[in-house]
């Protein structure tokens, strides 16, 4: 369990700061930075889900994820799949490096595409086509 390799896990998905356990191995490491990661993406959802004034289980509704799977990789208590955090971007928007980078993007194309418009005397100033893909 990802919680297991912090010294607080308690607080997992919810303290911004943990302590976490070290590990003299490769592989050793790589689980705890993995369970890192985790907690990391926990909070931003978490965080998220607040910002979009919804609830964790109208979110695991809309994501086609298990309320109690939900919460259990919230807390640390299962492991989390990129597939949750795919549908975390598509859901609540912007969770991922990759989503808000495509988000940042898309906004300077579209303030590109207005400011274009003001010097073209342009109405609309809105960008037309689909949504920008990484």
């Amino acid at each position: 369990m990802p919680r297991s390799l912090s010294d607080e896990p308690g607080s997992f998905g919810r303290a911004e700061l943990l302590r976490w356990k070290t590990s003299d191995t490769i592989a050793g490491s790589a689980r705890i930075r993995a369970a890192r990661l985790q907690h990391f993406y926990a909070i931003r959802i978490r965080k998220r889900i607040i910002d979009e004034r919804t609830t964790a289980k109208e979110f695991a509704s809309n994501a086609g994820i298990s309320y109690d799977r939900l919460m259990k990789v919230l807390r640390g208590e299962m492991i989390m799949r990129l597939e949750d955090i795919a549908a975390a971007d598509l859901v609540l928007g912007e969770v991922s490096e990759l989503a808000i980078r495509d988000a940042v993007r898309r906004r300077q194309i579209e303030r590109d595409a207005a400011q274009a418009g003001e010097r073209n005397g342009s109405v609309s100033g809105q960008l037309v086509g689909g949504p920008i893909t990484g």
